[in-house]
């Protein structure tokens, strides 16, 4: 109980060890994610504001402060209105928007790997001065207006830079014949970039530390699970162990102790002038010898290496007639039913007696005294079965796979009803595993269980 205390409190500090590394491990990899998005959009900024300062990009720029100092010449002439100094700009930027775009969409693919890089230059305040007057054409509390890019604004849109430039238009007075009037347009412009798929290039470049972090911590992971398997099958095997010694000083406990008891008994002198006796005694005292050593063959077979076995014809139903008919199981009747078809099989006679005696004597063990013992024989296909079924209480489904393992016995609240040490169905199914076959167990409905063994023919 102390033992699966500390287990316990063993597992529990690992899983809390474990979450802890990997809270540490996945915070770790959110801080690089955020100093690899810092570094991406800096490298990404400095680029673009180098590529702007292009003579090709200059160009741009004068020709689309040529349409606005056009646009606001007609305003100024009352050709345009306010509202249609913005569509006037818009009809007029429409050709340097496209080659703007194309640029960009040439320099996403060729320099910066990317195609969701998106530009936008606004202008968030635009002033006429004439005169005197400031005639605001754009407020800063009105949407901005959007030269270049497209109108739709991203959350993840960063600044590239904010600038106040003016220039400036001389036009003809209208109402005063041969004079001039001197335009002042001052504009607050602001310009942003941003990329669609950016979270696509920063895991580009974090690619080798994700990889590295997940291997980690699939590494972590497995480590511990190994080290809780070896534990837990270390606890399994002292367990076995214990079981095994127990069971063993168990089993030799009965024999030893009658055999002391005949000893004493023919030490007596009367004993001793008695030959009938005497000879029961003896008779008695070879009885308890050969439970012993059927007991040390046991054990000595189930540690030995498997022999390689050779295999011969065997003809199935004449050797389960001779089986059924030598065969004495005390308290129980053995029931024999062949199948129609008479098969023979590759395999050993030797190896079937052993898995065969062993069945049968389980069965006879732990069934009720006076119940019967069927073993069935029948081919299906490929194969050949002999099924051995008893009346007993039947082995729970969660138990079946473990009944074969050495040394292993069905729990019963720390006792056991019926001798044993374990090693009856571990040596049936090695035997069966040298001959080619397959042994299992199907528990019967309501009671008793159905062992299988089945041989290719």
């Amino acid at each position: 109980m102390h033992q699966n205390r500390r287990i316990q409190l063993l597992a529990a500090a690992s899983i809390i060890t474990l979450a802890a590394l990997i809270f540490i491990q996945v915070y770790l990899i959110r801080n690089t994610y955020q100093l690899h998005k810092s570094g991406f959009n800096r490298t990404l900024k400095q680029k673009i504001d180098t590529l702007a300062q292009l003579p090709a990009m200059a160009a741009l720029e004068d020709q689309m402060q040529e349409n606005l100092k056009n646009a606001v010449t007609s305003y100024m002439k009352g050709e345009l209105t306010k509202e249609g100094i913005f569509k006037e700009l818009t009809s007029l930027n429409a050709k340097q928007a496209e080659t703007y775009r194309n640029w960009l969409r040439q320099l996403s693919e060729e320099r910066f790997h990317t195609v969701g890089l998106q530009y936008q230059s606004v202008y968030d305040e635009l002033t006429v001065e004439v005169l005197g007057r400031a005639d605001t054409l754009l407020r800063a509390t009105e949407a901005p207006f959007t030269v270049i890019g497209p109108p739709a604004v991203s959350s993840e849109k960063l600044l590239l830079n904010r600038n106040t430039w003016v220039t400036n238009r001389t036009i003809s007075d209208e109402k005063v014949p041969g004079r001039e009037i001197d335009l002042r347009i001052v504009v607050r412009q602001s310009n942003y970039f941003w990329v669609s798929d950016w979270q696509l290039g920063i895991y580009r470049e974090m690619a080798a530390i994700l990889i590295l972090a997940t291997v980690l911590i699939a590494a972590i992971i497995i480590l511990f699970y190994l080290i809780f398997h070896s534990l837990i099958s270390q606890k399994k095997l002292a367990a076995m162990k214990t079981d095994f010694a127990n069971n063993v000083t168990h089993e030799l406990k009965t024999p030893l102790s009658s055999v002391s008891v005949i000893l004493k008994s023919m030490k007596k002198i009367d004993i001793n002038a008695q030959p009938m006796l005497m000879e029961e005694l003896i008779g008695s005292m070879d009885r308890q010898y050969l439970k012993i050593q059927r007991l040390v063959d046991h054990v000595l077979e189930s540690t030995s290496s498997d022999p390689v076995l050779q295999l011969e014809s065997v003809d199935m139903p004449g050797f389960l007639l001779e089986y059924a008919r030598d065969i004495a199981v005390p308290d129980h009747h053995v029931q024999l039913e062949i199948g129609p078809t008479n098969n023979s099989v590759q395999s050993n006679p030797l190896a079937l007696m052993r898995i065969m005696n062993i069945l049968v004597d389980n069965a006879a063990k732990y069934s009720p005294k006076g119940s019967p013992i069927l073993i069935r024989s029948l081919a299906l296909g490929t194969h050949y079965q002999i099924q051995v079924t008893d009346q007993g209480p039947g082995i729970a489904r969660k138990y079946h796979k473990l009944i074969f393992e050495k040394f292993y016995r069905v729990p019963e609240h720390d006792r056991h009803s019926v001798k044993g040490l374990g090693l009856g169905l571990f040596m049936a199914k090695a035997a069966a595993w040298q001959i080619n076959a397959s042994l299992e167990l199907a528990t019967n409905d309501p009671d008793g269980c159905t062992f299988t063994l089945t041989l290719p023919l």
